[in-house]
């Protein structure tokens, strides 16, 4: 999911949908989030009506939670939790 979120975060729309879709449907392991889906719905909407929006605090201002079996990150260990730092992926 964050690179999906990067990508919205950089103006694609269909990073944010995918988050959507996931967080609405439960898949890919993570469960129904209707707080979230309806979160990045709103982006996408906004999206959609101007392309060349950006949101460069994406990450910081709406988080995802960690996967339920691969944690923040799948390359990092599970205990792992982002600092909010630009190093940390």
């Amino acid at each position: 999911m964050h690179y999906y979120q990067n990508a919205a975060a950089l103006g694609l729309k269909k990073g944010s949908l995918l988050i959507e879709n996931t967080f609405r449907d439960g898949d890919f392991g993570y469960v129904r989030n209707e707080k979230i889906a309806n979160t990045y719905s709103d982006i996408s909407s906004r999206l959609y009506k101007d392309p060349d929006l950006r949101f460069p605090n994406l990450a910081k201002d709406h988080p995802l939670p960690p996967h339920p079996i691969q944690g923040y990150h799948a390359d990092k260990d599970i205990n792992w939790k982002p600092t909010g730092r630009d190093d940390d992926y």
